[in-house]
């Protein structure tokens, strides 16, 4: 008796900078933070307000 598990020995199609550009800008897509990273779709939270803050500190320091 064998045990498959599943995902093992599957293929990821991974997207191209133009597939991605395509892709986010559909409509469903449009109120949603992606990214593209080594060719896989990302989503992630949106910044918040005080880390706007502390980015425009750091920025401002920098300079």
């Amino acid at each position: 008796m064998s045990t498959s598990t599943p995902g093992v020995g599957a293929v990821k199609k991974l997207m191209t900078a133009d597939e991605f550009w395509e892709f986010v800008n559909q409509a469903e897509n449009q109120d949603r933070a992606l990214e593209l990273i080594r060719g896989e779709v990302v989503v992630v939270s949106r910044p918040t307000k005080p880390h706007g803050s502390v980015c425009f500190r750091v920025g401002f320091l920098l300079v």
